[in-house]
């Protein structure tokens, strides 16, 4: 059995915040949930490249591993749905094999999205949504080496919304996609939560640790062990509640002698996803972000207070809890859209996935390169 137990105290003004992490895998596991480059076999189904960097359109994805047909009619969306069409959705067999696995996408995950038009919405079976003609296909690949510089390593292409489909297709820019589903998917950019082939294939250890919030937007449950240093009394040991913690001092606004942003402003890190922010820094990281340094130090610390017509509405906070992997593990991340409410975060974790995939393309995860004057 392998164990690491991480600790650090982060100074905040006359207040201190400590933390210690324990987490372990079993003897011999063959991945972690960090891991990309485990496969089952041989991908037999690679993705195919022009010259120019364009992705060949995949041959056979009909007869891949299906993952379900999610649905967002017009006339369940105010007539103005974003995505109107059946999206069938496919997996490379060789990445789905892995995934059952491990419980992760691996390095040349290929996701495949056929579109199709509602048809009738009458048949013999009674009233309902039916598939009319081909009307799109897009794919997702995960290739962190390629990708390097996106969310995650995901990119995004798309070979028209047409029933004849291009040979080729160009990335998307980044923030046309990878913005919602760094917000709102389940696992890893992906929506896990509306596929339950993917989620009966999940290995059940790997299901109980995403469950437990180790790599998904969930709320860490008892994989993490927290101390909260003086901060107006003794020590408190916090098992399973550092994120209360922190939300209680978010909410007492002890973060605002920290430098900070001038003004409120849109978000670097995607608006799509964070709107309008105002950022502190603590001294380690003020310090580090001026010096322009590659790497921050353990203790840097971020409180991102997040904006909506001109209204407060919520946090996302970034503590650096030990000297990082390169995959944003050595960041705990939290996220709260509420003030008053922290039953439901979107993050409270090390290492979450929507939160490192969306700021992977920064200075060591830090997305800014001073202060808004």
């Amino acid at each position: 059995m392998i164990r690491y137990v991480l600790a650090i105290t982060i100074a905040l003004g006359s207040y201190s915040l400590g933390l210690s992490f324990q987490a372990s895998n079993g003897e011999g596991a063959k991945s972690s949930l960090g891991s990309t480059d485990y496969r089952g076999s041989t991908n037999a189904h690679a993705a195919r490249y022009a010259d120019d960097g364009q992705l060949i359109r995949p041959k056979g994805w009909r007869k891949w591993v299906y993952i379900g047909t999610p649905l967002t009619p017009h006339d369940m969306n105010g007539g103005k749905a974003a995505f109107p069409e059946f999206h069938n959705v496919y997996m490379d067999p060789e990445s789905f094999a892995t995934y059952e696995n491990t419980g992760q996408f691996p390095n040349g995950t290929q996701l495949v999205k056929e579109l199709v038009l509602v048809g009738s919405k009458q048949a013999v079976s009674g009233k309902g949504y039916f598939m009319g003609e081909f009307a799109g296909l897009e794919v997702a690949i995960k290739d962190t080496v390629r990708f390097k510089d996106e969310p995650g390593g995901w990119a995004y292409f798309s070979f028209g919304h047409q029933a004849k489909y291009t040979e080729t297709a160009k990335a998307f820019p980044a923030a046309s996609c990878n913005s919602c589903h760094a917000a709102s998917a389940d696992q890893d950019f992906v929506f896990t939560q509306y596929y339950p082939v993917l989620r009966e294939a999940m290995p059940s250890a790997q299901q109980k640790m995403m469950d437990k919030g180790m790599g998904s937007n969930k709320k860490n449950g008892s994989t993490s062990k927290a101390a909260m240093g003086s901060m107006g009394g003794g020590e408190v040991e916090a098992s399973d509640g550092y994120a209360d913690k922190l939300f209680q001092w978010l909410a007492a606004k002890k973060y605002v002698g920290f430098a900070a942003d001038s003004r409120v402003h849109p978000s670097t890190s995607g608006p799509a996803v964070h709107g309008d922010v105002k950022i502190f820094f603590n001294k380690k990281l003020a310090d580090s972000i001026a010096l322009g340094n590659d790497s921050h130090p353990v203790g840097a610390m971020s409180v991102k207070e997040l904006h909506k017509d001109g209204n407060h509405y919520g946090w996302a906070v970034a503590i650096k809890a030990k000297e990082d992997d390169g995959n944003g593990n050595g960041w705990y991340w939290y996220e709260n859209l509420s003030l008053t409410d922290n039953s439901q975060p979107v993050a409270a974790s090390l290492g979450d996935s929507s939160c490192v995939g969306c700021h992977a393309p920064g200075r060591d995860f830090v997305r800014v390169d001073g202060l808004i004057k």
